[in-house]
């Protein structure tokens, strides 16, 4: 996995990691730090988190239905596969990377 700052809707492809967030959301703040910690040096492969900008990006918000900073949604072709909202400390993001991970991983 690796974090990348979503730009557009062309970006992400069927499986995908959003991180919706506001840099005036304190609880988004620390949700960030703590992604970026989590996913540091870790899971060299395909799959990105996209850092979405919530103020920015007000459309895609209402698509998944993202009410609150922070909330990470699971993606696949479109259809949301798991959400994550607010910011409950670092085991339940830990958690909830290694479901999105068996998730968005190609079966073999």
């Amino acid at each position: 996995m690796r974090i990348q700052e979503f730009k557009g809707e062309a970006e992400h492809s069927e499986r995908a990691l959003f991180f919706f967030f506001a840099n005036w959301s304190v609880p988004s703040l620390y949700a960030k730090r703590t992604l970026e910690g989590l996913i540091d040096g870790k899971r060299e492969d395909e799959l990105v988190i996209y850092m979405v900008e919530g103020d920015k990006h007000l459309g895609l918000m209402e698509r998944y239905k993202v009410a609150i900073f922070p909330t990470l949604v699971v993606l696949e072709r479109g259809q949301v596969l798991d959400i994550l909202e607010g910011y409950r400390g670092e085991k339940d993001m830990r958690d909830f990377l290694d479901r999105a991970y068996k998730l968005l991983s190609p079966s073999e």
